[in-house]
């Protein structure tokens, strides 16, 4: 699953699984068995299948198996066959506060938090819209945590 972590106990969880690696001899042959039981198959995707732009700020993979790619002209959600692409529309309240997506992260509730350079979005699944909650975050900050001026 690709995510962003900042949970301390994640280290434990990847360590357990490399020590056991090693004990069985070999830690390619363990990650090639991992693999073959989890169906992992890699592809490379470009604009050509649909994604927005080129280069990759960020990306996660939500609790429904899709993944969410942030880029520097919109959000796109890949479910293993395309891409549906969300874009900053002018004059609509309820499309991403703008295209550049700096950062994303569902929360424990299973909301989708995308970072963008005007503010912080939580996206509704039901209708494909986004709140829009903050204004002023410094989406910059790459240490992993999102920081909201109060001052807005």
């Amino acid at each position: 699953m690709l995510s962003h972590f900042t949970d301390s106990s994640i280290p434990r969880l990847i360590f357990a699984p490399l020590i056991l690696g090693l004990c069985q001899g070999s830690v390619d042959g363990y990650a090639s068995d991992l693999a073959d039981q989890r169906n992992v198959i890699f592809d490379h995707l470009d604009t050509r299948d649909g994604l927005s732009h080129t280069v990759v700020e960020t990306l996660t993979q939500d609790q429904h198996g899709f993944i969410w790619i942030g880029t520097q002209e919109g959000l796109n959600r890949y479910d293993g066959y395309g891409f549906e692409t969300f874009h900053h529309l002018t004059g609509d309240p309820k499309s991403l506060s703008h295209d550049f997506v700096w950062d994303l992260l569902e929360d424990s509730n299973g909301d989708l938090w995308v970072a963008t350079d005007e503010g912080l979005n939580r996206f509704n699944p039901r209708d494909g819209s986004f709140e829009r909650i903050a204004h002023g975050v410094d989406s910059h900050d790459r240490s992993g945590s999102v920081l909201l001026d109060t001052d807005c």
